[in-house]
């Protein structure tokens, strides 16, 4: 079946079984069922992920499924998997039970906490950046579902080597763990080849940009789409993903240079009706990442504004904000992005983290290492933390001390790897690694 997202024939037939088996233990309401065999254990997540009431009970098991998976790996055993033990024993799922625990994602954060992930990449550390996780965390509120002002864009800036970038691996992680809720588009204004590429290709750059965006929105649908046809084991087809990704949309082509700045805030509202909203919502969220924004040309600041506003909502222009509010774009801006925000934008929809005023300490450390400790390894008392977090502040600035040119964060990060990935390698001899 592969892993996720499921087939449709896949859920189809959980759905209809599922059925069965309530019917075998003579429940009239699913609900009841469910909450008692599959969510009990789960506090909380029952507003998370049960549908609302008065569907088809087909539909109904349908649409829970289908929530099963959009969170699947925010919390250990994932949900999907008590579910498929509450089919027991009538059938027996053991087999696709082992295969979503085996090949699950890289996993580096807390059960129920993804947006507290200490590492990004095997060698890459999260230390800080709160608003960075509270960014994530909001990209899912919004005043449709609670009548809390949802923040739809978020500005990164900072110094050179600060951590903007670890913004985007950051969205990336989230993608990887929950693939059907976090899509991310990524585009980065530093390389010098874009505005070659595109006058090669006869285009203006916002068209270019739109397109390069697309391609990897239909790239990323493809993949989701072919994997509900891999059967167990196999390689993807790399030819179904081809064959599967929907073909380009053709945008309305700039014919008049006086009306340049019209046609690309149409453009932008053509992209995100007709990429990012055209199909079922899958993921639930596109996150489009633009890094280096001050090195972005004027036409592509133009273009990048009209995005921004399309995410955000204007709060002059009636049901704007509702649309984006109810809609799937979100946009993270990294570096210099003060052009990018127009006079007329909504900006209580707006968060932004300034990592000129970034402090990192001992106390960031201390709690690098109690995450580290919740979804590595377990056996890390407070005293060892707190020493922890001692020994990689002296490592930090006796590398800070040895090279003049390394910035701070960059100091802690190889401080902190070289601690945490050499207590891995000791929980591994002893078989006490956590996580994937």
């Amino acid at each position: 079946m592969g892993v996720f997202p499921l087939t449709e024939q896949y859920r189809q037939q959980l759905a209809d079984r599922l059925q069965d088996v309530i019917d075998t233990q003579n429940i009239l309401d699913p609900l009841s069922f469910l909450e008692s065999k599959v969510l009990a254990h789960y506090p909380g997540y029952d507003k998370r992920v049960l549908p609302e009431r008065g569907q088809p009970p087909s539909l109904f098991l349908r649409t829970f499924i289908r929530n099963l998976e959009l969170s699947a790996w925010a919390v250990r055993p994932p949900i999907f998997v008590t579910l498929l033990r509450a089919f027991e024993p009538l059938y027996n799922y053991n087999s696709d039970i082992k295969q979503i625990l085996d090949e699950g994602p890289y996993q580096c954060h807390p059960q129920n906490k993804p947006f507290y992930v200490c590492r990004v990449l095997t060698e890459l550390p999260l230390i800080g950046r709160k608003h960075t996780r509270v960014a994530g965390v909001t990209f899912e509120i919004g005043m449709a579902t609670d009548k809390r002002e949802g923040k739809r864009v978020f500005r990164v800036f900072g110094p050179p080597r600060s951590g903007k970038t670890h913004t985007l691996r950051f969205f990336e992680y989230l993608a990887a763990v929950q693939p059907l809720k976090f899509g991310v588009v990524s585009i980065d204004f530093g390389n010098s080849e874009m505005v070659t590429q595109a006058a090669d290709a006869g285009l203006p750059i916002e068209l270019f940009l739109a397109q390069q965006m697309e391609a990897q929105v239909n790239r990323r649908r493809g993949e989701m789409i072919a994997a509900d046809a891999v059967a167990e084991g196999d390689f993807p087809d790399l030819a179904a993903i081809a064959s599967a990704s929907p073909a380009p949309h053709l945008f309305k082509p700039l014919t008049d240079l006086q009306q340049r700045l019209r046609w690309s805030a149409e453009l932008a509202r053509e992209f995100v009706d007709q990429v990012i909203y055209r199909l079922d919502p899958i993921p639930k969220y596109w996150v489009a990442i633009f890094d280096n924004c001050e090195k972005a040309s004027s036409e592509a600041k133009e273009f990048l504004r009209h995005l921004v506003t399309q995410a955000a909502g204007v709060a002059s222009e009636s049901g704007s904000v509702t649309r984006a509010d109810e809609g799937s774009l979100r946009i993270v801006l990294l570096g210099d992005s003060k052009e990018l925000l127009p006079p007329s934008i909504y900006l209580n929809h707006v968060w932004d983290e300034d990592l000129n005023q970034q402090t990192l300490g001992v106390d960031d450390l201390e709690q690098y290492f109690r995450v580290f400790r919740e979804c590595r390894v377990s056996d890390l008392d407070s005293a060892r933390i707190k020493a922890l977090a001692a020994e990689s502040l002296k490592r930090a600035n006796e590398l800070a001390a040895k090279d003049g040119t390394i910035p701070w964060p960059k100091a802690l990060a190889d401080a902190v790897s070289e601690k945490s990935l050499s207590l891995e390698a000791l929980a591994a001899q002893k078989g006490g690694t956590n996580g994937a």
